[in-house]
């Protein structure tokens, strides 16, 4: 069977003509491997009913683009896709007007920008999707193995407990029978003692009857001379006696004997739907379908602001139309995003100007200290410490989950070419995570006079700016090296890639302020390079945030000017 299978596709590959009428091929089905004119078409798929077919032009046979019929006139291939109705189309199908004013484009080209979109699909689902499951699986299985275990010692506890209190229990049947016994020969001794002082008592008592009786029978003279002898019986020894014991068990409680095993805690499996791999997973499948051609190809600025400030250093967003700002004074300033109006300026705890702002996700600002070696919170105009530091905080952020991640170095002098620097996540207070090597244990980020700036996105990867090195270090959420990003797309060829401040936005995008280059690098998430903003007349840009909106806010330092730039369509 399989030689003569083999034989039918050569034939098939081989032959010119319809393999069931002989006439001129037209046709060709890729499932079945056979010719055909387009009046067989539906003689062979009633025939062959039980699977599925691909027909496609004999000429387009061996291209790859697939040439389908359409679902409305079977009898039609089709050579057109609506791309309103996401359906193949067919001439029948244009001239009765079904898809009138709908746009249309070849299959050909459907065919190639859909299989794109499932390699794109494929290589994310490799690469994120496929790890995170593997990781979760492991985890359960890691879990599965432990319960057996975890059972076993829970088990072997009561068990212990259980012969402890068998052995307290006998221990107290067996004083309670020893009591019974040592206080059983204390009152037989007593009763026994008693009994033999009272029978010598009887003995003499039989004695002297005796005698009197035979005094006054025998009417001998001596009864003259008797003396009562009663009074030897005036005083008896006390008389013993026995009263018997008794026992009333105690009820046998339940609750009580459990409370006597001690506290069980067993162990629980519950279903987790907020769990940070699940809240990753869902944030990956969100960000998956951004993609370049959403980008605008000439990026616009729509507002331009002049700021109260000498030097202007960052900008943190809040919501779409505001956002916080700082700069040289010891203060931090929120800002209208329409006319830059001044809506709250709230001074510094130490009378610095703070370093790194982020923003909550319930909308509080916080800010970093350098000198002070602290987080800060900000809130009804007030500020309040959150954290001290060990190191000296140079940038914050905060990602969707309420963490908080520092990025910190050792010296106070910024100017250190051996300084040491690293990044630390803080669970409400608590340090959950620090980052400082890669897994052959050097360090992840170059000493030098340059602060470390951060972001985080939603599925947990960072995103560390470090100038000192001029590149872009990215690391997944368990803090390990993913990739090392240095931008060669800088409008100037003979100047090299110089990162300063880093962002994202809601699509997953990286963006990246070059202040030696006055321009702003847009990433994927991945730190590939997908565009440059280079045409809004950019000076030494700084500090960057995305609004709700998707609208980037760039501080210039030295111009004292906030720009606020669209580049998303």
């Amino acid at each position: 069977m399989a030689t003569d299978k083999h034989a039918h596709m050569e034939r098939a590959q081989v032959s010119t003509s319809c393999q069931l009428c002989h006439k001129h091929v037209e046709l060709f089905c890729k499932v079945c491997e056979v010719n055909l004119c387009s009046g067989c078409v539906g003689r062979h798929m009633l025939s062959q009913s039980s699977q599925k077919h691909d027909i496609v032009i004999y000429s387009l046979k061996f291209s790859g683009v697939p040439q389908p019929f359409c679902p409305t006139h079977r009898d039609q291939w089709c050579d057109l896709h609506c791309e309103k109705c996401d359906v193949p189309v067919c001439t029948d199908c244009i001239t009765s007007k079904m898809h009138f004013n709908h746009e249309m484009k070849k299959i050909a080209h459907t065919f190639e920008t859909k299989k794109d979109i499932m390699v794109k699909e494929t290589k994310f689902l490799e690469e994120r999707i496929s790890s995170e499951y593997e990781r979760i699986i492991g985890k359960i299985k890691k879990d599965i193995l432990d319960l057996s275990e975890r059972n076993i010692q829970l088990k072997s506890k009561i068990s212990e407990q259980g012969r402890r209190l068998h052995l307290a229990i006998d221990r107290a049947v067996d004083q309670r029978l020893a009591f019974i016994d040592a206080r059983g020969k204390q009152d037989l001794a007593k009763l026994q003692k008693s009994l033999s002082e009272f029978r010598v008592l009887l003995d003499a008592v039989h004695d002297i009857i005796k005698t009197n009786k035979y005094l006054v029978q025998s009417r001998q003279s001596c009864v003259i001379n008797y003396q009562s002898r009663l009074d030897k019986f005036v005083q008896m020894p006390s008389i013993a006696r026995s009263t018997p014991g008794s026992f009333t068990p105690a009820k046998v409680n339940d609750e009580e004997i459990h409370s006597l095993m001690g506290e069980l805690i067993p162990a629980k499996t519950t279903t987790i739907m907020e769990h940070r791999a699940l809240h990753r997973i869902k944030e990956l499948l969100t960000l998956v379908h951004c993609n370049q051609e959403m980008l605008l190809d000439k990026p616009v600025t729509i507002a331009t602001i002049d700021t109260k400030y000498d030097e202007l250093y960052e900008v943190c967003c809040l919501g779409d139309n505001q956002a916080w700002i700082s700069g040289d004074k010891s203060a931090v300033t929120r800002v209208d995003g329409g006319g830059g109006t001044v809506l709250e300026t709230v001074k510094t705890k130490s009378g610095e100007s703070p370093d790194g702002l982020a923003v909550t996700r319930e909308g509080k600002l916080l800010y970093a200290d350098f000198n002070d070696r602290s987080i800060n919170l900000v809130k009804g105009g007030k500020v309040k410490t959150l954290i001290k530091t060990e190191w000296y905080p140079t940038a914050i952020s905060c990602n969707s989950l309420g963490d908080i991640l520092v990025a910190l170095c050792d010296t106070n002098t910024m100017l250190s070419s051996t300084d040491n620097k690293k990044l630390v996540r803080y669970t409400g207070m608590s340090i959950t995570q620090e980052i400082q090597f890669d897994e052959k244990k050097q360090r992840l980020f170059q000493s030098g006079s340059a602060a470390l700036q951060i972001t985080e996105n939603k599925v947990g990867d960072i995103y560390v700016v470090d100038s000192n090195a001029g590149t872009v270090v990215i690391t997944n959420h368990q803090g390990n090296l993913k990739s090392l990003s240095s931008s060669s797309h800088v409008p100037n060829p003979e100047t090299t890639f110089y990162p300063h401040y880093i962002t994202k936005d809601s699509r997953g995008q990286i963006l990246v302020s070059d202040w030696k280059n006055n321009c702003v690098h847009i990433l994927d998430m991945d730190g590939q390079f997908l565009s440059v903003i280079d045409n809004c007349d950019l000076r030494n840009p700084g500090g960057i945030s995305v609004d709700s909106e998707d609208r980037l806010w760039v501080v210039e330092r030295d111009t004292k000017t906030l720009k606020i730039i669209k580049y998303m369509k």
